[in-house]
């Protein structure tokens, strides 16, 4: 029997509360759009649900997959983050915002032929040098978002694996209210200014695909015009400045403390102070940046993250707190939306193509949110961690680890 980490048996109640929960846009769930499409959600007994929608919903797979079940009676604490009740085969028993958190092995898991580890502690280090060294004392066994050119120092070692862990999209994000990127003739400045090439060289070692656009080179109406629209071009950078009437820009730059998203901005940084914009980092954990995400509160400049590679443009367009209403950038009026909508009530391919490529080039004109590049996602994992599985997306399970006596 599946129970919670309360003791308490999970019903299907409990699902369809989960489900409901993710329709609520105060929840700010990343598959709300699929759920607010199901018109009556049923119960029958503590193991039946059924669910009904009166239009098919072709990614409806998604959502049963990655929306998790969540606890009723601690759904107030979950939202504040003081307490985490699910059904996993871990029980998050610490956290230590912006340093670090722990899950300890939860005694009553369904079945005993998982959760091999006592515990598991996460740890978070911004800085790349340190995260090898970490992974080459035996301090970390997992080293997640180590830049390429890092992961693959390990690739002759025999004490280690590096995994693929699916792929991120970077995009670079401006809040349009703040002076003086709500002119978009700045916002255009800062993309041409990015020598996309360097950090694909430096950060990826040539293994990402520059791109302007959200969704992949095989999505229906993906243009490799609009893909490039913004080319490294410090001279047009300064042209569009020059326009606007700017001449120096200070900013505070928000992204997740990670090693490829300081390396990142290294170069980053670098290539704004050749265009007269003096960019100043400002690094925060995962946790605080992926709320602060979803609150829509990134500042006036933000480089984002999202592990969302291989998903359709319908899904991307309202599972990326970037590109769906309240976003970071808060850009939202008529034209977007409807332009969104055409997109989302798309019948047959024809008429989906057409509505990513009109969706493309006005945010491509628009600019208040650019992909820059999408690349690959590498896992380091020591040889004495055994039982890695991963999800479609690089998602990890922990129920299958297991350490040797290596």
């Amino acid at each position: 029997d599946v129970v919670f980490h309360s003791g308490r048996a999970m019903t299907a109640e409990d699902v369809k509360f989960s489900y409901e929960t993710a329709a609520d846009p105060a929840f700010s769930a990343q598959l709300a759009s699929i759920a607010a499409q199901f018109t009556s959600i049923e119960t029958a007994g503590d193991t039946s649900l059924t669910i009904e929608f009166q239009n098919p919903i072709p990614n409806l797979n998604e959502f049963l997959n990655e929306v998790p079940v969540i606890d009723p009676e601690t759904v107030g604490e979950l939202e504040s983050g003081t307490q985490v009740v699910g059904t996993g085969p871990y029980v998050f028993a610490e956290w230590n915002p912006g340093a670090s958190y722990r899950l300890e092995k939860f005694a009553d898991y369904r079945d005993d032929a998982y959760a091999s580890l006592d515990a598991i502690n996460y740890e978070v280090i911004t800085n790349s040098t340190a995260a090898v060294s970490a992974a080459r004392t035996g301090r970390a066994d997992i080293v997640y978002s180590l830049a390429t050119t890092d992961a693959q120092g390990f690739a002759t070692d025999p004490n280690f694996v590096i995994l693929d862990a699916g792929g991120t999209i970077y995009p670079v994000g401006f809040d349009v209210t703040v002076a003086p990127f709500d002119d978009a003739r700045v916002r255009q400045a800062v993309m041409h200014a990015i020598d996309r090439d360097r950090i694909n060289d430096q950060v990826f070692e040539g293994t990402g695909i520059l791109t302007n656009l959200f969704w992949g080179p095989n999505s229906p109406g993906y243009s490799e015009e609009l893909a490039n629209a913004y080319p490294y071009d410090p001279e047009r950078a300064r042209e569009l400045l020059d326009e606007a009437g700017v001449d120096e820009i200070d900013v505070e730059v928000i992204f997740m403390g990670t090693p490829i998203q300081n390396s990142r901005f290294e170069i980053f940084a670098n290539n704004m102070a050749a265009v007269g914009i003096n960019a100043t980092a400002v690094q925060l954990d995962p946790p605080t940046f992926i709320q602060r995400q979803i609150d829509g509160d990134l500042g006036a400049l933000f480089l984002a993250q999202h592990g969302q590679i291989g998903r359709g443009a319908v899904t991307l367009l309202n599972a990326l707190p970037t590109l769906r209403e309240g976003n970071p950038s808060k850009f939202w009026n008529e034209e977007y939306e409807s332009l969104r909508n055409d997109l989302l009530l798309a019948v047959g391919d024809e008429a989906a193509r057409d509505a990513v490529e009109a969706l493309s080039q006005y945010m491509i004109d628009e600019a208040f949110v650019v992909s820059s590049i999408q690349a690959p996602q590498q896992l380091l994992v020591s040889s004495d961690l055994q039982g890695i599985t991963l999800g479609a997306f690089g998602e990890l399970f922990a129920e299958t680890l297991y350490l040797t006596e290596g």
